[in-house]
């Protein structure tokens, strides 16, 4: 995956998501830039601008190649969009609760998508 194909998907998913109004900008980038998550999101809800960066799927290897599947990752940065007005605290409770609804919510919308079982 390059740059513009990031940024493809990327506009695919805002567009899926519903936030084809926000200014999301992507970028590709190494572990080391996401605390070795797969990807990471800054947001200003308030704005409705976000930056998200994604590892480089290249760099995926062994458990973390498996595991991996890049429009989840994407799909799951851009629902934090959606959940920034809330403002959980990092480590706390909510923010974790937070975290699980939004991994959740990222693979249902991506497989259910992909299954084709939502209109696209």
């Amino acid at each position: 995956m390059n740059q513009k194909q990031l940024e493809k998907k990327v506009k695919h998913w805002q567009k899926v998501l519903k936030l084809d109004h926000w200014d999301i900008k992507a970028r590709l980038v190494d572990y080391k830039e996401t605390d070795n998550r797969d990807g990471v999101s800054y947001i200003q809800w308030e704005y409705l601008v976000a930056s998200v960066l994604v590892v480089d799927p290249k760099l995926y290897t062994g458990e973390l190649y498996d595991r991996a599947n890049i429009d989840e990752v994407i799909c799951h940065e851009l629902m934090h969009c959606h959940m920034a007005g809330f403002e959980t605290k990092d480590g706390s409770y909510e923010a974790k609760l937070e975290e699980q609804l939004v991994e959740t919510m990222s693979r249902v919308i991506v497989r259910g998508y992909k299954n084709k079982k939502v209109k696209q």
